[in-house]
Parts: structure tokens; sequence; C-alpha cells
């Protein structure tokens, strides 16, 4: 569905589309805690927060407020005596009076606040919980939120208990975090404080809040979710989409309490719709065994077929299990014509708050009584950037092999024909911030893919790499679309009918670009794609548009990554398989560009794999042929010539004072040769060889000849699959039970002297405006490209990403 042509896109900002990648991505989500949450905050600092004026802010979020009668929220009379304390009082002695306070404004007959800070949700994976939450009183919500059985703790004082309970973020209305100390405080609140406070506690502060909106998001449909913070007698009210954070500017507790009374008032009175509720998602009862289309999905799972590799996945994403996520009636147009889909468990969800936000889910079609899958994605608004649901077009129009079939889809609209969904921090940026709206999208596939990682032998994962490719080279060929996101979440395992051998399908097709588009350079500063899977090229040279090439050596990065994590490989202890995953996932911020991988683009320009393989049969023999082949593609780029033409640009204080890299040339007439009673004549002489021999030392000023690369083309790298797809020397179940990648406690820092110690932040740097995270990462390469610089490296390792149809 095309959007309402009111909407106005700068021309200067829609031309950057055609170029702008989407930001950092980690591979996997099993880092500590604290790791994830200061990875949120050091991603959303350069444009993630957009500070608003209070006004506007309810003006955007609450239009109409301005006639309501003040009389209606202004009266309750917030208690400040805990908020106002001294700096190193326990914050929870604050919780009381703000839930009192919160509950007394507009009534809470349909809304409560709770004191949630001391009882996690049970559907995380983790122990994170917002201080303060609203719900829901309907019985249908406190049937998720509402627990009996939970205890308070001894700390907790007899003022708080009447107020507690549990964490839930698939039922929270809204949240809230206090601080009360000052150090903790993430934002600031006097006229001569910075919006941003720079400090690694205020750092992890703003991390938190965006952790508990990033659940709420996860676990709820919404177009977006409201929230306030409190410091002291300030607080800020906030918006999270999947634009930015609109941020309001303070509210003084002690003489404007009514603006804040009136943030609740609207949260409580406003239609659902109005406070981000997507009226195309409706949650179901949490035991809803009286209703129809429960009872149409529950006959349709008993008779899913037992030989069926699919079968499990698919009676998973509908369990009770732990997550106890809710079932939702999805809408989904196919032209004027309105489907239903029931979806409950996530296969797969992006941990980003911000960005595309992709969630996948195995849904049930209630019209065929099949099941399908359905990706929810934000997508960015250009008439520049190709829409999925065009490509897939082009895809099938082109009889493109190997990619899924869609079956319905478009942009989310409250119904057919009204306005889309879209962001609405982007209303508040600046066109400099090269951030465009984004708009709600959702594709339903006829296909089901299960987890590449789930392959049962090498041989196996070869071949589904290999229908990949095949996809790859007709879209390339046929279609003119170059895929540019290769990653194990981005190719699935197909089952064309139950118990039938696997294929594959290359899916995710929504940072592809027309060839006639690849000559246009990135213009942010930030890579597309998971940035694992990257190829070194594009990571240490940012300027250089993504080609051929460059996927083709994405296919091979998941390959080897593959072979780390389930086969037989000298890296023995968790130890070494995390360094080896921390050269693919080492970046650095220098001069205002993300770069990384230098450990990697060394073993790209040498040929060799980052370990041994133990077993030489087909599959190390294919690994170790395709690494000779990027071995000659690497040797054939002039890799001076791209620093000066994609390298990290000078930054003008450097160069004006930097006439390059000293060396220990003579500046005058050559030194003379050693004199006659010169001690090193004896050594000389010992050097001699024994017999005459023609080798010489190279010559650097003589230009090297590169050849053309074998790369231009799918034709070398298809032939290597060919040769060893049809050999016999591959290795019958060769696939580990065991998972390396699992094995890794991420919590421990990483000794290379063998003892261990905990993790933690040792210190902290700044360039460009951002805060960065030091580590002990060597980066000391031979054949490491020429920065010419000096960095502050940050190095985060994986999460483990489920690889999902997205």
């Amino acid at each position: 569905m095309a959007p309402p042509t009111n909407i106005s896109i700068p021309a200067e900002l829609a031309d950057k589309a055609k170029t702008t990648p989407i930001i950092f991505q980690f591979a996997d989500k099993d880092r500590p805690l604290e790791e994830r949450r200061n990875r949120d905050a050091q991603v959303m600092h350069e444009h993630g927060f957009i500070e608003v004026p209070v006004e506007k802010f309810f003006d955007k979020v609450f239009p109409g407020h301005e006639g309501l009668r003040k009389s209606r929220y202004s009266k309750p009379k917030l208690v400040l005596t805990y908020l106002k304390g001294p700096a190193h009082a326990d914050e929870h002695d604050a919780y009381p009076s703000l839930v009192e306070y919160i509950n007394a404004v507009g009534g809470k007959d349909n809304f409560v606040c709770k004191d949630v800070s001391d009882w996690p949700d049970n559907s995380l994976d983790d122990t994170r919980r917002i201080d303060l939450s609203l719900f829901k009183t309907s019985p249908a919500s406190q049937k998720f939120w509402h627990d009996p059985s939970i205890e308070p703790r001894i700390t907790c004082s007899e003022a708080r208990r009447p107020h507690i309970a549990r964490s839930c973020a698939s039922q929270a209305h809204s949240g809230g975090e206090v601080k009360v100390a000052p150090e903790r405080n993430g934002f600031g609140m006097g006229e001569k404080e910075p919006f941003l406070i720079a400090n690694e506690k205020a750092e992890q502060t703003r991390a938190q809040i965006c952790s508990y909106a990033a659940d709420i998001l996860d676990h709820q449909h919404r177009v977006f979710v409201p929230m306030f913070y409190v410091y002291r007698t300030y607080a800020r009210l906030l918006l999270f989409d999947r634009g930015a954070v609109m941020v309001s500017t303070p509210i003084n507790l002690e003489t404007d309490c009514a603006t804040f009374g009136k943030f609740f008032y609207c949260l409580k009175t406003y239609p659902e719709v109005s406070v981000g509720y997507d009226p195309t998602a409706t949650m179901l009862p949490k035991n809803p065994i009286t209703n129809l289309d429960y009872k149409s999905l529950q006959t349709a799972l008993k008779g899913l077929p037992g030989n069926s590799r699919l079968t499990p996945y698919i009676q998973k994403a509908f369990e009770d299990g732990r997550s106890q996520w809710p079932y939702y009636k999805i809408a989904v147009d196919k032209g004027d014509e309105r489907l239903y889909f029931l979806i409950r468990n996530a296969s797969s969800h992006s941990l980003s708050i911000t960005g595309r936000a992709t969630r996948g889910y195995i849904a049930f079609d209630l019209a065929k009584n099949v099941f399908r899958f359905l990706k929810d994605t934000w997508r960015p608004e250009s008439d520049l950037i190709p829409q999925e649901l065009k490509v897939y077009e082009d895809l099938s129009h082109h009889k493109v092999a190997h990619v899924a079939t869609v079956w319905c889809g478009g942009d989310v609209c409250a119904a057919p024909g009204q306005t889309v969904q879209r962001t609405l921090s982007h209303e508040f940026r600046d066109v400099d911030a090269q951030i465009l709206p984004r708009i709600h999208t959702r594709i339903v596939l006829v296909e089901i893919g299960m987890p590449l990682k789930d392959y049962r032998d090498s041989k196996e994962l070869c071949l589904a790499i290999g229908y990949a490719v095949t996809g790859h080279r007709q879209a390339y060929t046929l279609a003119k679309i170059l895929h540019r996101d290769i990653s194990d979440g981005n190719i699935v395992l197909y089952e064309p009918s139950p118990g039938a051998p696997l294929r594959a399908l290359l899916i995710d097709w929504d940072l592809c670009k027309y060839l006639d588009d690849l000559d246009k350079k990135p213009t942010q500063k930030s890579r597309s794609g998971t940035w694992r899977f990257i190829s070194a090229m594009l990571l240490n040279y940012p300027l250089k548009a993504n080609e051929l090439a460059d996927d083709l050596e994405s296919f091979y990065h998941l390959l080897i990554l593959f072979a780390l994590r389930y086969h037989d490989n000298d890296q023995k202890r968790p130890n070494e398989t995390r360094q080896v995953l921390e050269s693919y996932d080492e970046y650095y911020y220098i001069h205002g560009y993300w770069v990384g991988g230098r450990r990697k683009f060394a073993c790209m320009v040498d040929g060799r794999l980052p370990f041994v393989l133990y077993r030489n049969d087909s599959f190390k023999t294919l690994l170790v042929s395709l690494a000779a082949l990027f071995k000659e593609h690497y040797a054939s780029e002039n890799l001076e010539e791209l620093q000066v033409r994609y390298g990290i640009p000078d930054r003008p204080d450097i160069a004006a004072n930097n006439d390059g890299p000293k060396t220990n040339e003579p500046s005058g007439p050559p030194a003379p040769g050693p004199s006659e009673t010169d001690p090193a004549l004896d050594l000389l002489s010992a050097l001699a060889p024994a017999a005459p021999t023609t080798r010489t030392l190279v010559d650097l000023t003589l230009s090297v000849p590169h050849s053309a690369s074998p790369l231009k083309t799918h034709d070398e790298f298809t032939s290597l699959f060919l040769q060893a797809l049809t050999q016999n020397k591959w290795t019958v179940g060769d696939k580990s039970s065991v998972d390396a990648f699992a094995c890794i406690d991420w919590t421990v820092a990483p000794d290379r002297t063998g003892s261990r110690s905990r993790s933690k932040r040792t210190g902290s740097g700044a360039d460009g405006g951002r805060l960065l995270k030091r580590s002990k990462t060597s980066t000391d390469n031979a054949a490491a490209p020429p920065h010419h610089t000096r960095s502050v490296s940050r190095v985060h390792g994986p999460r483990s990403l489920e690889a999902h149809p997205e």
C-alpha cells in the first residue's frame, strides 16, 4: 500500500536513502546483561535520544490535551520527602509515594501502578525489571501480571508491600525508572546540565530504560510506548518508537507536578490506539479454550505429520512453555482483502529498540487452516529504498529459485485505505541526522523455514548453502539484485514435503540493492548487515560500496563459524573459541566511523582458516579451497588505493601536522657501507650463502601488478561447491552435539595468560562525542589494512542468533 501523499521527505534526505545502512548488529544475544545495556546506550547515543519541549511532547502524543480540565489531574499531591532525601538514600523508599500518586490521578478502576522492581518477569531470559509498571486491571490482563505467590524480600519496607507485583512486559501499559543518587542520573535536569550526561553510570541508566522499553515492544504489538523517568524532584516523559526516543524537557515536580499528573491522566483515559497500541493485533485471553480460532489452531496442531522435521518448530511456536507470550490475532492485507493469522511465541526477534526491529512468527492462517511464516518489521520510508514486498515480486517475476513465496503483505494500517503506521520521533529530528522515518510492514510467506544451525552434518550444511548461493546467483544475474545481508539468520532449511530431503531458502531481502544503485557509496558511518558476516573488506573500508565479492565472502564466513561452532577443530577450550569469535566481532570507532575485523582481514589476505580443522574430508577441502580463492581476490586489490578511495578520512587536525608515516630513510646522500674495521664484517661474512642464489630483496618502490579478481561472477565460487558436493569424502554425522559457542562464559573477562577474572568495565574514552569501552584486543597484524590512526577499541562478543526465517 502506497504511503499517503501528504508526507514530505526532504530531497537531500531521500537522496541519501539509497545508501543509508542500518546500525551495527551483533550476531548473538548471550552476552551479560550489563554489556547488552551498555551496547544499547552506545548505539542510541549518537541519534537515539531527541529532546522535545514538554508541551510539544503532549501535542504529538496526546492531541487535544489542552482541552482537559486541570482539576481532573491536579488535585492529587505527590509526597517528595524521599525524593528530596540525601543523595545516598535508597531509591526504593520513594516508590510508595509515586505509586500512590499515579493511582490517585484519574483513579485506578481501569489501571493500577505497581512496584515491580524486585520481582522479575518470568518470561524473560534474565532478571531485568523496571521500577514501576502501569497495568490494566481487566481480568484478562491480571491473569498475566497478578502473581499471588510472590513474597516480599526481608528488605522490602512495609510501605511498599501493598503495591508489589511481578514485572510483566507483555502487559505493561507504561513504565517508569526512578533514580535518587546523583551519579546515576541519566539526563540533565538543570539549565546548565547537558541533555545527555556523559559518564558511565548515566549511560547505564539510559541503557536500562531502553532495555525495559525494548522488552515491552518485543512482547506486545505497539507502535510506540510512553514511559517516564524520575530523578529526585524532576521528571522527564519518554516515548519509544522504532525511530528514536523522544524525551521531554524536565518537569519540576515541586512547582509543576500537575503536568506530570496530566501524563498519567492521559495514559488512563485516551483510547488505546492513541497511546501506541496496534489496532490490527488483538490479544486473546490467557487460556482461550472457548475461542473458535484457538480451537481451529489446536485441531491443526494435532494433525501435524509425525515424520516432518518441521513439526517440532510449529509446536514450539504455540506451546505454553516458560515464555507465556499471549496469543494474538493479527490482520494482514492482501489487496483489498484483510486476512487474519494467529501467532504466539516469536521464532526470532531483534534486541534493538530502534531500526527494523524484525520479529518472525510461525502463524496459523485462519482462512486456509494452514501454517505460514509472518514477518513483522519497520522499513525506512523512501521511494529510493526498495520495499521487500516489491523485491519478492521481482524475484518471482524472474523465476528466481530457492527464495520464499509471498502469500500476502504490505504496510500496516488500522483499516484498508487508512494512514499507515509510522514512527513519530522522526518529526523532531534534524535533516542532518540522516535518519529516515520508518513504516510498519508485514509479510506472510508460504514456506516455513527451520534454523540453519539445526543441520545434521557438514554435507547437509553445504547443500543448504549451495541452494542459497544458487538463489543468490539467479537474483544477481536475472533480477539484477544483490542481497547484501548474508547471515545464518537469512538462510533457512526448508522441507518441501513431510519427510523429504531438506533444501534451503535465501530470505530477508530488505537490505538488498538493485545493481544500478551499487555504485553509490555509503553516507552513514555504519555498515548494513550482521557484523560478524560482513566481508573484511567492507569492515575496513567504510566508504566502499557493496559488491558481489562481499556477499560471497559472507557465505564463506558463515561456513567458517559453523565449523568453529560444531566441528572438530583445534580450539578446544571455550576461551580459545571466544578469541576467534572476538576476531570476527571486534569493532572500532575511529574519527566518527565504525570499522573492524582487522584480524579477519589478515586471514583473508593470507588465505588461511582462523583455526585448524582436524578431519581431512570434503568439508575441510571446500573451506581451504575457498580461503585460497579469497586470497586471490584480496591479492587483486591495491590496498593503498583502497585506503585512499574508501578508507577513513584523516582528521583535519591530524592531517595539518602529519606529512605521513615516518621512516628511517636518509635525507642526504647514501650512507657509506661498512668500513674494513667494522665488526659487522664478521657477521656479513658468516651470513654468506654456501651456494650461489638469485634471491633478492623485494623492491617496495616497484608497482605490484594486480590481476583481475576471480569473484566478478559466481562461477569460481560455485565451481568449488560443485566439486566438493560431488566428492564421496564427506564425514557422515560429523556435527558435534555440543555447541561450542554456548560453552563460552561471557561474564568472565578474556585472559590471554590462561587465568580467569570477572569482567568489569575498566575505563572509558571518548572520540567524536561517543563513550567507548576499552578492550585488550590485539590488532597487531602485519596484514591488517593501513588506517594510519590510533583508536580506542571496543569488542563485544556474540549473542546466539536464533537463525529463523524473518
